[in-house]
């Protein structure tokens, strides 16, 4: 599982490099452009699905989800170690139909981006390409550093 946040979950204060601000995105913009994971991620049929089928999303966004990571990062996904800087994954949320509803993100930014979260970046991209919400969301931080021990990474 990765994430399921909502914009009333975002992590609020803080302007110093790598902290996140009321939006939930970190303010040195510089490190990483939400934009460009946005369009990574839903080209997400480009990477590699982990699991067989559709599994019960643990975050209440979708009723089904799928969890697709690029081929060089699978084994440190099934690991649940070893992620290094640009490792994408995302979780496809699909409605009881199996129709693609939007993808949620971690996205492991550079060295320092924001250690209290492992250097992640958390996020929930519509699919018209938006950032819905992006950056360390409290609601993500709070279920995510349960599991700093496997970088803030839940396996499937």
């Amino acid at each position: 599982a990765l994430l399921g946040c909502d914009e009333s979950d975002s992590a609020e204060g803080g302007d110093s490099e790598g902290e996140a601000t009321e939006s939930g995105e970190t303010s040195d913009a510089t490190e990483i452009d939400p934009d460009e994971i946005a369009a990574a991620a839903l080209d997400y049929q480009s990477l590699q699905k982990v699991n067989g089928e559709p599994f019960a999303s643990q975050h209440g966004l979708a009723d089904a989800v799928n969890v697709w990571v690029a081929a060089e990062h699978v084994e440190s996904y099934e690991n649940l170690s070893g992620f290094v800087p640009g490792t994408l994954l995302v979780k496809e949320q699909l409605d009881a139909d199996g129709q693609f509803l939007n993808v949620t993100v971690m996205y492991k930014g550079p060295e320092g981006y924001a250690p209290d979260a492992g250097d992640w970046w958390f996020g929930l991209v519509a699919p018209d390409g938006s950032v819905t919400v992006g950056g360390q969301p409290q609601a993500c931080l709070d279920c995510h550093s349960g599991v700093a021990d496997t970088d803030y990474v839940f396996g499937l």
